[in-house]
């Protein structure tokens, strides 16, 4: 039941970045940034404005089912906040871009943390790869 339902959140943070990309591709940035939004608070029942203040065990907290962590939700609301990270840049933005890429960071390496068996290799390279930005800012 639970995985039923995180696949689902899945599904719908997917949809939304598509329209997301979208609207970016059409520099309505605002209308992307609002779509990202809008699902990350819907699918993480969170408001987006709270999640980018919270500490790494706050969101150690958040991401942990019964079961766990699920990577697969992690991975997406990270691939959410990345894309939202750039679209503030384009517009701008560059505290908001940071902030909503350090939480993507952040998310990416509770996941890493919580059990680095299961972690892709792609993840693990995703994750250095953001580790050496944030060195360099």
């Amino acid at each position: 039941m639970e995985r039923d339902v995180i696949m689902r959140q899945v599904r719908q943070l997917a949809q939304a970045l598509a329209r997301a990309m979208l609207h970016r591709n059409t520099n309505q940035y605002d209308e992307a940034i609002e779509e990202i939004d809008r699902a990350v608070s819907a699918n993480g029942e969170v408001d987006i404005k709270r999640m980018l203040t919270y500490s790494r065990s706050e969101l150690q907290d958040y991401l942990s089912g019964e079961a766990g962590i699920d990577v697969e939700f992690a991975v997406s609301l990270s691939t959410m906040l990345r894309e939202r990270a750039n679209i503030l840049g384009d517009m701008g933005d560059l505290d908001g871009s940071k902030t909503s890429a350090r939480l993507a960071h952040s998310i990416l390496c509770v996941v890493r943390d919580s059990n680095p068996a299961i972690v892709p290799h792609d993840l693990v390279q995703r994750i250095e790869s953001l580790e050496t930005r944030f060195e360099s800012d």
